[in-house]
């Protein structure tokens, strides 16, 4: 449902209903980022608004990986990895925040 793949002849609103829930989604990490922010967990001036939308991208793409792999392949999987990948790419930080913990 998520990934859209099940909603191809299905009702218009249930589509527009999922696009709704992401931006949600997409509001609550930009939310979150401000609030790290703010408690300079992050620098500030970084754009959250942008690093929002490339969690959800990351997070959609995660899902539809899981989905296409007839639910066998981890969504987690690599994510001890791949976050301080994100983190340093995206969501500068100062030294000692808790977020990379």
């Amino acid at each position: 449902m998520l990934t859209g793949d099940a909603l191809v002849n299905e009702d218009d609103r249930l589509q527009a209903r999922i696009n709704q829930l992401l931006d949600r989604i997409e509001a609550t990490l930009k939310q979150s980022l401000r609030v790290a922010a703010s408690g300079n967990e992050l620098v500030a001036g970084e754009d959250v608004a942008a690093a929002a939308n490339m969690l959800l991208c990351y997070a959609v793409g995660r899902w539809h990986q899981f989905v296409k792999s007839g639910f066998t392949r981890e969504p987690m999987a690599q994510w001890p990895q791949q976050w301080p990948m994100l983190l340093a790419g995206c969501l500068s930080q100062p030294a000692g925040s808790l977020l990379s913990e």
